[in-house]
């Protein structure tokens, strides 16, 4: 397993309260993406254990599920049942653009992934 350099960045969230409810699942997907950005990993990598990934972005485990879940539906991490969670290897349409193009830019690309 690569080693993490802590905890991964985020974005700061709105104190006022005016920016429109996104599920925590959704929050820790985009971060799963940014810890795989950060780390520099590459489809194949090994990421942390899902126990270790709710601990980075201190979420609970459930959540960590969730996210990865959608992960893997965009087929971005692959879950295998007691060997890990892994980088996908881009098929398809994701085949087509770079890793790092997935990542979102803004607070809007993100809506538009989840929606």
């Amino acid at each position: 397993m690569p080693e993490t350099s802590g905890r991964v960045d985020s974005p700061e969230h709105d104190a006022g309260g005016t920016a429109p409810y996104r599920p925590g699942y959704e929050i820790a997907a985009e971060r799963i993406l940014s810890y795989v950005a950060q780390e520099r990993l590459r489809p194949g990598d090994r990421m942390p254990t899902e126990k270790d990934l709710s601990e980075l972005l201190e979420v609970s485990r459930t959540v960590t599920r969730e996210a990865l879940k959608v992960l893997a539906a965009l087929g971005r991490v692959s879950v295998r049942k007691g060997a890990g969670i892994y980088v996908a290897e881009p098929s398809g349409l994701a085949a087509q653009q770079s890793w790092n193009l997935f990542l979102p830019a803004d607070a809007d690309q993100v809506r538009l992934l989840f929606s």
